[in-house]
């Protein structure tokens, strides 16, 4: 049983200390129930800021997030052997070390930093360093999954509110302060708007600052649909699939040739792999994320039909968006002299997205 913690300031182990210490792959502390929580190496875990009292709670984003790297307890009488449990020595004698994760406010390197806004990020987002830091076991207070955000990723795991993730890692050894993407690809710009170079707003809530990204393999890059008006990636379309930002052309092309019908498809899997794949807070139902992964899904549903793969029964359960969902928020973008609908187009390949 977890013994509850104790308030008597633990004294932080030296170098040459902690390499003397006993290593464990876990270690518990005790609830405000005297239950035990349990912790092991490869967690991400919430912690309590610097000089703040054990057991202070604070909401979700206040605390502190670090990723648990190694466990190791000070030797003491109570340890019969090396596989005795830690939990069971006073709190004190338990040590942690781990790598801070950053919240967006603490960084203030924004002029050295290229494509990082604080602004741009929500209160959940963290920044992951390879800052190495040895804690008490005392501050810590739950296990709390971090999510990798990797924005060029069509299958990327959603991200819902009051869900933490990061997307940057900040580099602090070199003393020169770096921040790079995570992403498959990892080009240094992933992330930014193709044309204008801004990193992703997660709290934008303007429609025109929704970014559509072409999924194709040899673009996997966003652009503000502002921008690609402004700049003019758009035209006109007079065919019901293609509208504002439609589905690949080749899913197009070949759904025209074959036919609905002759492909037994479901209209809704048909009307979510033709809906554009975007994200952005003017449409907060998409999530952080948006909705690439249930749109590329559909898609590759449709593109294995037409060879004449049928459609699980079950797919439904595979997406979590409504089919519609985007089209009834987004609003197409029409050419004011004939109220047509206007397509919007890739800047690097030129097909619709």
């Amino acid at each position: 049983m977890s013994k509850k913690r104790k308030t008597r300031t633990p004294t932080r182990p030296s170098p040459a200390e902690w390499a003397k210490m006993i290593q464990y792959g876990k270690f518990s502390v005790a609830d405000d129930q005297g239950q035990p929580l349990f912790f092991k190496v490869g967690d991400t875990a919430s912690v309590l800021p610097n000089k703040t009292t054990i057991g202070t709670r604070l909401p979700a984003h206040r605390y502190w997030h670090a990723k648990i790297l190694a466990i190791r307890a000070r030797r003491q009488s109570s340890l019969k052997s090396r596989r005795s449990d830690p939990v069971q020595t006073r709190p004190p004698d338990v040590w942690v070390q781990i790598n801070w994760f950053y919240s967006p406010t603490q960084i203030s390197y924004e002029n050295y930093i290229p494509g990082f806004r604080s602004g741009h990020c929500s209160k959940f987002e963290r920044i992951y360093s390879d800052h190495l830091d040895c804690i008490s076991a005392l501050a810590f207070v739950a296990v709390t999954p971090m999510i990798k955000f990797r924005q060029d990723d069509p299958d990327q795991q959603p991200i819902l509110d009051e869900l933490f993730y990061y997307r940057y890692h900040l580099q602090t050894t070199t003393r020169s302060f770096s921040m790079q993407v995570y992403s498959r690809t990892d080009p240094d710009d992933v992330g930014l708007c193709g044309l204008c170079s801004a990193p992703y707003d997660v709290k934008n809530t303007d429609p025109l600052h929704v970014m559509h990204m072409c999924p194709r393999p040899n673009c996997r890059c966003f652009y503000h649909r502002s921008c690609l008006l402004e700049e003019g990636y758009w035209g006109p379309t007079a065919d019901p699939l293609l509208r504002t930002s439609s589905s690949p052309d080749e899913l197009l092309s070949k759904t025209q040739s074959v036919g609905f019908e002759a492909m037994n498809v479901p209209l809704d899997l048909l009307t979510l792999a033709g809906q554009p794949i975007v994200r952005g807070a003017a449409l907060p139902a998409l999530g952080i994320t948006g909705n690439s992964r249930d749109v590329i899904y559909a898609r590759r549903l449709v593109y294995a039909a037409m060879q004449g793969t049928a459609v699980p029964d079950a797919w439904e359960d595979h997406v979590d968006l409504p089919a519609s969902l985007v089209s009834s928020h987004l609003h197409p973008i029409q050419l004011e002299e004939t109220g047509d609908d206007l397509m919007l187009a890739c800047p690097n390949c030129h097909g619709p997205i």
